[in-house]
């Protein structure tokens, strides 16, 4: 890729961002301000076409990128489009696609627990504290491999398949961006990286801590 397409993707990522960050903010001025803008911005034709032109391209990576930071992978890193899979939902027990939960303008934080119960619950226990913390512009979800009668309200993934395709071995974390793409990955003990990625990527949101 030469230097004037890669600075076009990172561009867009950085304008992708930007309107995240936008609409999920909370202050009453700032909420105020960014309706203002939005509309303006999103109605520039060369913005909006620059941003519907990249996000098609399905292929498009962003590795190097500053707005992604990655702690472990071989084929599938951080900065590359997340591939879906089927789950099960823990509660509904009903098949779901994990790109499905991108539905909303919020980053997914997935905790990949494999099949042990221990590391499930360690999981677990960031998850509620890191969810309670960026309530305001991420959800979260533990995903563990096989299934339990017993263990509802958790997402399965029966055949370990989800884990081998987002190479999880044996515990990881992905952060998928609402664009689709991975923000962050790591290991299962990367839990301070995740954290201070966390902290920089939305410093000055004013988040709350629980």
């Amino acid at each position: 890729m030469d230097r004037r397409a890669a600075t076009k993707q990172e561009m867009v990522l950085n304008l992708t961002d930007r309107l995240t960050r936008l609409a999920t903010l909370q202050n009453p001025f700032t909420q105020q301000l960014r309706n203002a803008l939005l509309p303006l911005l999103t109605g520039i034709h060369v913005i909006e076409d620059r941003v519907v032109e990249t996000m098609s391209e399905i292929g498009i990576r962003y590795r190097r990128s500053s707005a992604v930071a990655g702690k472990s992978g071989h084929t599938l890193l951080a900065g590359d489009r997340a591939p879906d899979c089927s789950l099960v939902d823990g509660k509904s027990r009903q098949g779901v696609f994990l790109l499905d939960r991108l539905n909303k303008p919020l980053h997914q934080l997935l905790f990949f627990a494999g099949h042990s119960a221990e590391d499930a619950l360690d999981f677990e226990r960031h998850r509620q504290v890191l969810g309670a913390q960026y309530a305001q512009v991420l959800e979260t979800a533990l995903i563990v491999a096989g299934e339990s009668a017993t263990s509802s309200g958790l997402i399965f993934d029966p055949d370990g398949a989800a884990h081998s395709l987002y190479e999880i071995q044996p515990t990881g974390i992905v952060l998928m961006r609402p664009d689709g793409y991975i923000g962050f990955r790591g290991a299962g003990g990367h839990i301070d990286a995740l954290r201070e990625y966390l902290a920089r990527f939305f410093q000055g949101l004013n988040l709350a801590e629980k």
